[in-house]
C-alpha cells in the first residue's frame, strides 16, 4: 500500500464489504421468485425491456443484443403496452402543461390569506418546472411507465452531479436492480449491477478511486473493456458510513467491484467509492403491490389474453394457408409423378382405366377463418380493456364533446367512473415516483442556490406537492368538485322555496374550494381580507351615493317649502299672519329648525 491519506480513513472497509455481500445476497433471494414471470412478460410483450434478465451484462443495450422477439406473433400486445405507457405519462407528467404545484401542508386558508406566500410557492414551482424541462427527467418518466405497466415496477436514480446538467435521472433496466422497502412500503434500498467500460470507470471515480484492473486496461489502450460494478443506495444508518455526515447526507451510495481490486494502490476490499445524498434518490413507481416489495401490473393481468391471442393467430394463419394451399388427395397411380400446382400449371398422367385420377382437396370443409378472426377481435378488445384503452378514449371524448351526441356532463360522469378505477394506482405513483422526484428536484435546487428566499412568516412551514395533471384533476374533480356541483344543484332547488336558507351557505368558501380543485393559480383568487376591503369600499360608496341622492331630493323640494312659508306670512288671520298663528299653536321649538 502506498503512503498518503486513506480514501476512507474512518471506515472499516473489510467489515463494510462483508455487510455489502450479505445485503446483496438477501436482496437477490427476495427477487428470485419473480424473475421467471418477468422473463415471460418480456418475451411475449416487449423484448427490449428486461434484457438484464437474460444477460450477465445489465447494460447490453449498449451493444447489439440477440434477437428475442421470435415469440411475438402480432404487434398488438407491444402496441397496447406502449400506448398505455405513453398515455399514463401524458396524463400524469405532461411537460407541455403544468402538472404539479407547491402548497403549504395543511394550511390552505393561511396560504389564501397571504398572497406573498402563494407568490413564493408559485415562483419555486416555475423554477422546478424549468429545471425538469432542461433535464432528461420526462424521457426517464416515460421509460419508467413502460417498466411499471409491464413488470409492475420500474426504478431510477435522481442525482445532481451530472457534469452538464445539475439534474440527471438514470433509468435502470428490469433485471439489473433489486429493491427493499420500509415497514410503510416506501422504497429506500436499491441495489444495481452496472457494466462500465474502463474509460467510464476512470472518468466517474478518478485515478485515486479507479480499480487497478480498469486503470491497467486504460494504460494498455483497452478503454472499451467492460467491468461489472455494484452500487447500493440505502439510508445512512447504523454507523456503517462514518466518513459521511449523517445530518447532511441521510442516504449513502456505495460502489464496489466483484474482483476486490485495489484502488489507487490501497487495499479497499473492492470498495471504490462512498457517496452521500441529501435526499432519497430512488424512484420506484409500482403499479400495484399485493404482497412483498415487488409489484404487479397490467402486463401480468393481460397475459392470458396474450397467450390466447397468439394461439388464435396461429390458427388463423393455418386456416388461411389451408385455404390458399389446401392439402390434396391423389390416386396411388400418380405417386412419384410431378404435380404442377401453380396457377395455369398442367399435370399429365396416363389415361384412366376407370379409376379416378383427379386431384382434389383432402379437407371437404375448409377452416372457418372468419370465426377465428372474430374471436381474435374479441380477445384484442379484452386486452385493450386490461390496458385501460376505454378510459383514455373516454378522456379524449371529454375533450371533443362538442361533436358528440352525449352531453358534456354525461361524458364527464363516464370518465369519472373509469378514472376511479385508477385511483389506487395514482396513489402508488405519487408515493413511488412523483413525491420523491419533486423532493429530489427541490433539494438539488436548494443545494445549487436556486431557491429564492422565502417570506419571514413562512419560516419553519412545511409544504408539499399537489398534482394537477389531467388524470389527477379528473380524480379530484370527481371527488371534490363533483360534490360541490351536486350540492349546488340541490341547494338551488331548495332556495327557490326558502330564500332565507342562503344564509347557511358560505359561497366564498365554495369558490375557494372549487378554485383549489381546478388548480386555479393563486394569483387569480383574492384573499378574504382583500375581498372584505373591496366590499367595505363598495358599501361606503353606496352609502355616499344614497346620501347624495337624499340631499339632492331635499334641494329639489326646498323652493316649494319657501313659497309656502311666504304665502302663510302674508295671509292675515285675527290680527296676525297665518304663519305666526301656526307657530304659536305648535309651541316653543327649543332652538330647532323652525
Amino acid at each position: 500500500m502506498t503512503g498518503g491519506m486513506k480514501l476512507f480513513p474512518n471506515t472499516d472497509l473489510e467489515a463494510l464489504r462483508g455487510w455489502l455481500d450479505r445485503r446483496a445476497a438477501s436482496l437477490k433471494r427476495e427477487r428470485e421468485p419473480h424473475e421467471a414471470g418477468w422473463k415471460t412478460l418480456s418475451e411475449h410483450y416487449e423484448p427490449d425491456l428486461g434484457r438484464a434478465l437474460f444477460e450477465d451484462d445489465p447494460d447490453v443495450e449498449r451493444r447489439a443484443a440477440p434477437r428475442r422477439d421470435r415469440k411475438l406473433l402480432t404487434s398488438t400486445p407491444r402496441t397496447e403496452l406502449r400506448r398505455m405507457a405513453a398515455a399514463m405519462k401524458s396524463g400524469t407528467a405532461n411537460e407541455s402543461r403544468q402538472w404539479f404545484r407547491l402548497r403549504l401542508k395543511g394550511q390552505d386558508r393561511a396560504q389564501a390569506e397571504n398572497p406573498a406566500w402563494t407568490q413564493w410557492l408559485d415562483a419555486v414551482t416555475r423554477g422546478m418546472a424549468a429545471l425538469l424541462d432542461q433535464s432528461n427527467a420526462y424521457g426517464a418518466v416515460g421509460q419508467l411507465f413502460h417498466h411499471a405497466v409491464l413488470f409492475g415496477q420500474g426504478a431510477a436514480l435522481v442525482t445532481g452531479d451530472h457534469p452538464e446538467d445539475i439534474l440527471d435521472v438514470r433509468v435502470i433496466d428490469t433485471g439489473a436492480f433489486w429493491i427493499g422497502s420500509t415497514r410503510r412500503g416506501r422504497v429506500d434500498v436499491l441495489l444495481r449491477r452496472v457494466s462500465m467500460t474502463a474509460r467510464e470507470i476512470l472518468e466517474e471515480f478518478g485515478e485515486k478511486r479507479c480499480p487497478e484492473s480498469a486503470a491497467r486496461a486504460c494504460e494498455a489502450g483497452s478503454d472499451e473493456r467492460r467491468f461489472a460494478l455494484w452500487n447500493l443506495v440505502c439510508p445512512n444508518a447504523g454507523g456503517r458510513f462514518p466518513d459521511l455526515d449523517r445530518g447532511k447526507t441521510p442516504f449513502a451510495s456505495v460502489w464496489w467491484s466483484e474482483t476486490r481490486d485495489e484502488c489507487g494502490g490501497e487495499d479497499t476490499a473492492g470498495v471504490i467509492d462512498i457517496r452521500g445524498y441529501g435526499w432519497n434518490p430512488i424512484l420506484c413507481p409500482r403499479w400495484d403491490v399485493l404482497d412483498g416489495v415487488y409489484g404487479t401490473g397490467p402486463g401480468r393481468i393481460g397475459m392470458p389474453e396474450v397467450l390466447e391471442l397468439y394461439r388464435l393467430e396461429l390458427d388463423s394463419l393455418k386456416g388461411i394457408a389451408q385455404r390458399v394451399d389446401p392439402p390434396l388427395a391423389a390416386p396411388e397411380g400418380m405417386e412419384g409423378r410431378a404435380v404442377n400446382t401453380y396457377p395455369g400449371g398442367i399435370t399429365y398422367y396416363p389415361e384412366s382405366t376407370g379409376r379416378d385420377r383427379s386431384l382434389h382437396s383432402l379437407i371437404d370443409q375448409p377452416p372457418d377463418v372468419q370465426a377465428v378472426e372474430m374471436k381474435i377481435q374479441q380477445v384484442e378488445a379484452r386486452l385493450r380493456r386490461v390496458f385501460y384503452a376505454d378510459l383514455f378514449n373516454a378522456i379524449l371524448t371529454v375533450a371533443n364533446t362538442s361533436n358528440t351526441q352525449m352531453t358534456a356532463r354525461q361524458v364527464e360522469e363516464m370518465s369519472g367512473e373509469k378514472i376511479s378505477l385508477l385511483g389506487p394506482v395514482l396513489t402508488n405513483l405519487n408515493h413511488g415516483l412523483f413525491d420523491p422526484l419533486i423532493d429530489a428536484v427541490f433539494a438539488i435546487m436548494a443545494e445549487a442556490g436556486l431557491i429564492p428566499e422565502p417570506p419571514e412568516a413562512m419560516a419553519g412551514a412545511e409544504f408539499q406537492a399537489e398534482y394537477v395533471s389531467t388524470l389527477h384533476m379528473r380524480q379530484q374533480e370527481e371527488a371534490r368538485l363533483g360534490g360541490l356541483m351536486r350540492f349546488s344543484q340541490f341547494a338551488s332547488g331548495l332556495l327557490a322555496a326558502s330564500p332565507a336558507s342562503a344564509d347557511k351557505i358560505d359561497f366564498d368558501q365554495m369558490l375557494d374550494e372549487a378554485a383549489q380543485a381546478l388548480a386555479v393559480p393563486g394569483g387569480c383568487i383574492r384573499s378574504d381580507a382583500d375581498v372584505r376591503k373591496i366590499r367595505e369600499r363598495r358599501a361606503q360608496a353606496e352609502q355616499e351615493m344614497q346620501q347624495a341622492a337624499a340631499q339632492a331630493e331635499l334641494g329639489r323640494q326646498a323652493p316649494g317649502y319657501a313659497d309656502a312659508a311666504k304665502t302663510l306670512s302674508e295671509t292675515r288671520a285675527g290680527g296676525a299672519s297665518a304663519l305666526e298663528t301656526l307657530l304659536g299653536a305648535a309651541g316653543p321649538t327649543g332652538g330647532g329648525m323652525l
